[in-house]
């Protein structure tokens, strides 16, 4: 764009505001005017033309100092006019800026000289700049391997290898190896340019196919990357070493993968032996696909023989926990059509080929992790409905417990989730399994105050008196954490209300020591504690020691004495309510 002496769009707009729409013409005839004037400097510069040059500079309105935008893409930065000379070889046009305006030389005069070609205006540039790694860059882009070697050998510029390929300039990669004497980088360097004479004269030469550079990459892990399918495909065919790993234990089918290059991973094949070989992340090219969500690629690799057993290290995950832990609900379901207790069904007809092609493949449905958990309890854990059901439905262990002892139940309940909880009844699991602790789902929801679990548990016939290994059952549970709701559903289920709690002790006492009146009056509905020494004992002993208020008020009743004492109560209130009203008349 020109320098702030023109308008500017916003300038514009700004002044059609303020300004009737006849102003506005004015001024954007105005603006369009310098717009033809700037445009008609830029092409008297291309094309050298010092006439009209000289005619534009003489205009009162030419301003020397102003920039032009440029589509040069070499940076944002707008040009100058000696620049633009510069840039086009405008010889002429460049002595008139410099006589006439007193003009200085910029760096990027001197690179922009080097692309053009013109020795005359390089080497005015070269009298005030200093010529630096852009300047190569500029040269090597201007194919003219005189500059190239002029930079190098009069300012020992090295050759950038990155701006042969870049341009495409094979005469300065040639230089640089003749200068260089390393055979070996110019066998890497060399792949960028698809020249297979040159691999084959290099090779010939003594070149180290397997030799290894940076991050201990060799040539096919660098083609992989730069998805270089005709120099992998020579190197294959040449004997590489294709399990060859990196730094990061990648081989190139892993980062072929990684990247979703397909058609490279295909080439890669070729050699099927590295198919289920582990990177650094102890992932096998399958694991890495379905992390990717590569569909495609999986098949692929499937179709090579990948073992989709295999587990990673660090979880001990196969691609059945992969796809359920990275959420991938259509590889999920590609998957279980191949485990063995697969039968027909919707999802058959969709990969009925694949079922046929590679059932003897098989994918362990019930495969474990290095916790011992099961596809499904990793889709219960992460809430995933939709992932659960897939399994449940394609005949994995409901049943299946993990290195605690957990079925996937104990983990919907501990997640609260009401959905799986029904799914996983639905499908019949042991609603009364237990952990290695002893505990039943059903412990579980009342350690951890499941109210809606425990009632959906008990009315599915889950065992409201189960015993854990301590001995306790959900009620003690209950009542431990003085969790009066959980523990009237349980009673009203059946609850065994004379367990004793590991140290000796009743519900009776237990239900004291909460000093809960309420809950007290609703247990003594349902137990009649005069038949049981310890619990009549346990009140004497409460109300001598004024302990427990509760007590003074359950002592030895039975339920009429309960009832009479609650609508005694009643009466109370409604006495205290009319004096109140009274005393405030």
């Amino acid at each position: 764009m020109v320098s702030n002496k023109y308008p500017t769009a916003i300038t514009l707009m700004s002044h059609k505001a303020k300004s009737s729409s006849g102003n506005f013409r004015a001024a954007y005839e105005q603006y369009n005017e310098l717009y033809e004037i700037k445009y008609e400097i830029y092409n008297s510069i291309a094309e050298n033309d010092i006439q009209s040059f000289i005619s534009h500079s003489l205009n009162e309105t030419f301003d020397p100092f102003q920039t032009i935008e440029n589509n040069f893409g070499f940076d944002d930065e707008d040009d100058t006019l000696l620049e633009l000379c510069c840039y086009y070889g405008a010889i002429d046009c460049f002595n008139f800026l410099r006589t006439k305006f007193k003009l200085n030389i910029t760096n990027k005069c001197l690179k922009y000289s080097f692309l053009s070609g013109v020795p005359y205006i390089m080497n005015e540039c070269l009298k005030y700049q200093k010529p630096d790694d852009e300047c190569m860059e500029f040269a090597i882009a201007s194919h003219n391997i005189d500059f190239v070697c002029f930079l190098h050998n009069e300012y020992d510029i090295k050759i950038n290898l990155d701006f042969c390929y870049k341009y495409y300039n094979l005469p300065a990669f040639f230089v640089y190896f003749d200068l260089s004497k390393d055979y070996n980088q110019m066998f890497l360097s060399s792949q960028h340019f698809n020249l297979s004479l040159i691999w084959e004269y290099l090779l010939a030469n003594g070149v180290d196919i397997n030799k290894t550079y940076e991050n201990n990459e060799n040539a096919l892990h660098i083609a992989a990357k730069e998805n270089l399918l005709r120099f992998a495909k020579f190197l294959i065919a040449k004997g590489i070493n294709t399990k060859s790993i990196d730094i990061y234990g990648n081989t190139a089918l892993h980062l072929s993968v990684k990247k979703n290059l397909f058609e490279m991973a295909k080439v890669i094949l070729s050699d099927s032996s590295i198919i289920n070989m582990k990177n650094g992340d102890t992932n096998t090219a399958a694991h890495q696909s379905v992390i990717n969500k590569n569909f495609p690629m999986l098949k692929l690799l499937i179709e090579h023989g990948a073992d989709l057993n295999e587990h990673n290290r660090f979880f001990g995950y196969t691609v059945l926990h992969l796809a359920v832990t990275h959420k991938r609900e259509k590889i999920l379901e590609y998957l279980v059509t191949l485990a063995p207790c697969f039968k027909n069904n919707s999802l058959e007809k969709e990969f009925k080929d694949d079922v046929n092609n590679h059932a003897s493949t098989g994918v362990d449905i019930n495969s474990r992790d290095n916790d011992g958990k099961t596809a499904l309890h990793i889709a219960v854990e992460n809430n995933r409905f939709r992932f659960a059901e897939i399994l449940i439905s394609h005949g994995i262990d409901i049943d299946a417990t993990d290195k605690n002892g957990n079925t996937a139940l104990h983990t919907a309940v501990s997640k609260e989730n009401i959905q799986i909880v029904k799914l996983l009844i639905s499908y019949g699991i042991d609603i009364d399994a237990t952990d290695k602790n002893g505990n039943t789902a059903l412990h579980a929801a009342s350690i951890s105050n499941r109210i809606e679990v425990m009632e959906i548990l008990l009315s599915h016939g889950a065992n409201v008196n189960s015993k854990n290994k301590e001995g306790n059952n959900p009620l003690q549970y209950a009542l431990s954490s003085i969790n009066v709701k959980a523990a009237k559903l349980l009673i009203s289920y059946g609850a065994n209300l004379k367990e004793l709690f590991e140290d000796g002790s009743t519900i009776l006492l237990k239900t004291l020591q909460t000093d809960n009146e309420d809950f007290l009056l609703y247990l003594l509905r349902h137990y009649d504690f005069n038949s049981n020494y310890n619990d009549k004992a346990y009140l004497q002993y409460a109300k001598q020691n004024k302990k427990y208020k509760a007590s003074q008020m359950a002592l030895y009743m039975d339920k009429l004495t309960i009832t009479i004492y609650l609508i005694l109560n009643f009466i109370m209130i409604i006495e205290y309510l009319i004096v109140l009203f009274l005393f405030k008349s």
